[in-house]
């Protein structure tokens, strides 16, 4: 759910349901009064290889949704974190991807988006053998003109040794 809440008078505004299977991680304003970014992911019929990453744009009024991404780029895809940079107009979002195939996978992808949801660039970062293995972003910041990615996870799968990591780019992902 999206949810508009209003704690003045004690009322939601406007609420909305993502689709079936669907869930919303992040959300952000587009501006001082603009619309909000949400991001989050899409499973389709299930989990796993089913989950596309997805980001939408809610209106700020009346919460109508509009899907501006949804990014297949192998498996377990998901918008665990996004950022606004109001100076360039930039949606950046960063979560959990399994790129590539086999035991060589990178984890961690960032991407940069326009407002239309137009992929400028995706990067990909923490490239572990492990066969199987969960990397989640827990948040992205703003510093300057850096990124930087915060997140924890497993390289093996339930039960496996846990890792926090930091991933710090340019503005542009390097």
């Amino acid at each position: 759910f999206a949810v508009k809440y209003n704690p003045n008078n004690k009322k939601v505004v406007w609420h909305q349901r993502a689709t079936t299977n669907s869930f919303f991680w992040d959300v952000a304003e587009l501006g001082a009064d603009g619309n909000y970014v949400i991001g989050g992911q899409e499973t389709g019929t299930g989990t796993g290889n089913q989950t596309d990453d997805i980001t939408v744009i809610a209106d700020r009024g009346t919460g109508a949704i509009t899907v501006i991404s949804s990014l297949n780029k192998n498996v377990n895809e998901s918008v665990e974190a996004l950022l606004y940079n109001e100076s360039a107009g930039s949606i950046y979002t960063t979560g959990r991807y399994e790129l590539l195939s086999g035991s060589t996978k990178f984890r961690i992808c960032l991407n940069k988006l326009n407002t239309s949801g137009v992929v400028e660039w995706s990067r990909s970062y923490i490239e572990n053998t492990a066969t199987t293995g969960r990397y989640y972003s827990e948040d992205i910041l703003k510093n300057a003109d850096t990124l930087i990615i915060v997140g924890a996870g497993d390289d093996a799968g339930t039960n496996s040794i846990r890792y926090f990591w930091l991933v710090k780019t340019d503005l542009d992902g390097n």
